[in-house]
């Protein structure tokens, strides 16, 4: 799926016509920005509906998940070269070996 940048990270200009809506129909920033960074491209249009933040906030709650596990690990450490993934380990675990 193509991404829009959001509006503060690119030289989109937001006209007085935008502007006035936004204010007009309680949509920030944010809702914006949002909506630019996640939302399906149809046209010249960029669309934020039900199903689409329903999708992205179960990914968001899975990522939460392996946060909260990352958390409780300390940390780890993931050692790769080139294309290849040669080995993982605890991030607390490299305390133990060179102290």
């Amino acid at each position: 799926m193509k991404k829009i940048q959001a509006i503060g990270r690119n030289k989109m200009v937001k006209t007085t016509h935008f502007m006035k809506r936004t204010s007009q129909r309680g949509i920030t920033k944010a809702m914006v920005n949002y909506a630019l960074e996640h939302g399906e491209i149809d046209g010249d249009k960029v669309i934020v509906n039900r199903k689409l933040i329903l999708r992205h906030r179960e990914e968001v709650l899975r990522e939460l998940a392996v946060m909260a596990k990352l958390l409780d690990k300390g940390g780890i450490v993931v050692v790769s070269e080139y294309e290849s993934l040669i080995t993982a380990y605890d991030f607390d675990s490299r305390k133990n070996k060179y102290s």
